[in-house]
């Protein structure tokens, strides 16, 4: 017996070693990176596409306001807004209403529409300008900012905004009311480059009315009002007129386009920043 356990004790020992000394040691824990202020928002409309309101949104909203409150409350007007336009908004259509500054602190944006291969406009651009005109009667103080960029796919020389100016002008608007933004291609551009027109060359326009087709009113609304909020500016967006098409979005498209819209308004912003 005591021969045997002579011998057992030796390979006690070694198992013991085996499981105490030469087992292999858990690996470091990783320390896992905070998000970014531009991830979080980026989560927060995806989330708002995905969800509606939701716990998800809660949690990142605080994680955002631990970073910046700031930034965390222009999210949070952002998305009531979004509420807003995405489910309850009132289209005005053809005409803007009374009260709006009478000066040339009021300027319309006029959004632009796709142009037909040779350049020419369409019924439906033409039907927003129509609105603009009567807009612009209204108020002929005024200023008209017409944005959008070259989508004639014959004709490189054309633009948007450059092609619903002349119209304007054609119909007895004088040149020096209009402003022309004639780089964007989408609603997210058509905001952000309208935007900073206004904010570095025209200080004295404090208010926005926007022009454009009926459906498209509630998508480019949140867009612009999002990026008056991001540029903490002092403009304020007052209003709109709706050229009549009495098309509309389905719920799942409008949800669509809105979010891919303030997607790219944050990368816009954040690569303004970064320049």
């Amino acid at each position: 017996m005591k021969k045997s356990f002579k011998i057992l004790l030796p390979l006690l020992a070694l198992v013991l070693l085996a499981v105490f000394v030469l087992r292999p040691s858990p690996p470091p824990t990783v320390q896992q990176e905070p998000m970014s202020k531009q991830s979080i928002v980026q989560q927060l409309v995806n989330a708002y596409r995905q969800e509606g309101e939701s716990d998800k949104l809660d949690d990142l909203l605080l994680q955002l306001s631990e970073l910046d409150s700031s930034e965390a409350e222009k999210w949070r007007q952002i998305l009531e807004y979004w509420k807003v336009t995405e489910k309850k908004m009132d289209i005005r259509l053809e005409q803007l209403p009374q009260g709006m500054d009478a000066g040339n602190g009021l300027c319309l944006i006029v959004l632009g529409y796709q142009l037909n291969p040779d350049g020419s406009m369409k019924e439906e651009l033409i039907g927003r300008l129509e609105t603009a005109l009567s807009a612009a009667d209204r108020y002929p103080q005024c200023r008209i900012l017409c944005t959008g960029g070259g989508t004639a796919s014959k004709n490189s020389k054309v633009t948007e905004a450059d092609a619903m100016a002349q119209w304007l002008m054609e119909q007895g608007i004088s040149e020096s009311r209009l402003i022309v933004e004639n780089q964007s291609l989408t609603t997210g551009q058509n905001a952000f480059l309208s935007y900073g027109i206004l904010s570095e060359q025209y200080p004295e326009v404090t208010q926005i009315a926007l022009i454009s087709s009926d459906y498209h009113i509630p998508w480019a609304m949140l867009l612009f009002e999002t990026q008056l909020l991001l540029s903490d500016s002092q403009i304020e967006l007052v209003s709109h007129a709706a050229y009549p098409t009495g098309q509309r979005l389905s719920d799942a498209a409008l949800l669509r386009y809105q979010a891919n819209g303030l997607l790219e308004l944050i990368r816009l912003n954040a690569e303004t920043l970064a320049a």
